[in-house]
């Protein structure tokens, strides 16, 4: 069994029985099934569809506020098919959660998951070039086109997406700082990033970091005082921000054994944990 992954605002979780009427409504729906051959006979999927929707590794219904909205998968690639990634991505969302940045929110955290559990291997997205929302969300995800080529009567574009090279000591300096956009950034100038961490513990969750890699707070000296007067302010407006909206808020940076990357940043947090 597979652990949810939460988001700020997603849960991709196992398949329940709960989750079969929207599994259902997800691939008779004539909208999504617009660039995947159409829609499914809904006569054949009620009868098709077991009480609870097939479970296997890799496929994570997306749930937001109790509700499936969607489904991403990252499934074994067929090796006929161009491309030499052995893993392709997969997504459908609900046609009433289009417009709000959910599938690139659950996509993304599907591809840290699968950065984590297969380091080193690539994932392949195949679409349309006529889907023009999904040429976006490839290019926003990372995914750097590889080749076009004509199937199912119309014209594929094939990406291929690779992790970012992460040591295990230091992800801000390896990740992080080197591409925001694979983050839900809250402020970036040139000496602080600020973004909602991409494994939250409580339910606002704000990272924040000197793009200059300094060790941890213990290690700060003279030389660091510009980025740490910087550091600081945005620490300040952000935890302001949060107080004020939420009624509370905690700052706090580990040390340590307790760091586990060794770079400094600090944690703005409120609510309950997750």
């Amino acid at each position: 069994m597979t652990d949810p992954i939460r988001t700020e605002r997603l849960v991709l979780r196992e398949p329940v029985a709960r989750d079969r009427t929207a599994v259902i409504e997800l691939f008779t729906s004539p909208d999504v099934g617009t660039y995947i051959g159409g829609p499914r006979d809904r006569d054949e999927l009620e009868r098709a569809v077991p009480e609870t929707p097939e479970t296997r590794p890799g496929l994570f219904v997306v749930e937001l506020g109790g509700q499936m909205i969607g489904m991403v998968t990252l499934d074994p690639r067929d090796p006929s098919r161009p491309g030499a990634a052995s893993t392709e991505l997969g997504y459908l969302f609900l046609p009433t959660s289009w417009g709000h940045g959910y599938a690139a929110e659950a996509c993304a955290a599907a591809l840290d998951w699968f950065a984590t559990t297969r380091p080193g291997e690539t994932v392949a997205l195949t679409t349309q070039t006529a889907n023009a929302p999904s040429l976006r969300l490839a290019e926003k995800l990372g995914f750097s086109e590889i080749t076009r080529f004509h199937e199912y009567d119309a014209e594929q574009w094939l990406g291929v997406w690779s992790a970012p090279h992460y040591s295990g000591i230091d992800f801000y300096c390896d990740v992080a700082i080197p591409d925001p956009s694979r983050l839900n950034v809250v402020h970036e100038d040139e000496l602080v990033l600020a973004f909602h961490h991409t494994r939250p513990f409580w339910e606002t969750h704000i990272v924040i970091v000197p793009k200059q890699h300094i060790a941890s707070f213990t290690t700060v000296d003279s030389s660091d005082e510009q980025v740490m007067r910087r550091l600081f302010k945005v620490v300040q407006s952000i935890a302001g921000e949060t107080e004020r909206t939420t009624g509370a808020a905690a700052v706090l940076t580990n040390l340590g054994e307790y760091q586990d990357s060794k770079h400094l940043h600090i944690h703005v947090h409120s609510g309950g944990l997750r």
